[in-house]
């Protein structure tokens, strides 16, 4: 069943997301899909990692760092599938058509707001989870993979993290 991922119903500006043109001015390697649809309400210290995505829009260098550091030390949620050789994370596509990996942010937090949207509308489900480190390796490891697609638990909002940013982000954390 080819369904398009939500993120796909977006406000644009031209051919660029409204909220990725403000991103994308600042960080090249970010790019925001956002939907009209309203921002669930959850606290967001059960959403650490949704607060961090929403707060990227502010364009500043520290909610940059301060994303990729709550990312790092993050579970993040992910949709396995059974493939020939083993479990595969699902995949999806970036606004360019890309292929990326899809993954949840704040699991828990995720589950309870879209959870059952995504498994009744796109027979994805939040099923298992790695640390974002894993993650970020998995993306690179997959020759396919342009990235990661970031679901936000707290509003319709999903980020493109992209391979040359996961590669930089991966080189600070095994440099430590």
């Amino acid at each position: 069943m080819n369904k398009s991922h939500p993120s796909s119903r977006t406000r644009s500006i031209g051919s660029v997301p409204l909220i990725a043109a403000v991103l994308l001015s600042c960080f090249p390697f970010f790019d925001t899909v956002a939907s009209d649809e309203s921002k669930a309400q959850v606290s967001t210290t059960a959403a650490p990692l949704s607060l961090a995505i929403s707060k990227l829009a502010d364009g500043t260098e520290e909610s940059r760092a301060k994303f990729e550091a709550v990312f790092l030390s993050s579970q993040i949620c992910v949709h396995l599938v059974a493939g020939a050789d083993g479990n595969v994370v699902s995949s999806g596509s970036d606004p360019d058509g890309n292929q990326v990996l899809i993954a949840f942010a704040d699991p828990p937090v995720f589950n309870e707001n879209y959870g059952s949207k995504f498994r009744r509308e796109f027979e994805i489900e939040c099923n298992a989870t790695m640390s974002g480190p894993d993650l970020i390796r998995t993306s690179l490891y997959n020759a396919d993979s342009h990235g990661i697609r970031l679901n936000s638990a707290v509003e319709e909002v999903s980020i493109i993290m992209k391979s040359e940013q996961l590669t930089t982000m991966l080189e600070r954390v095994e440099s430590n």
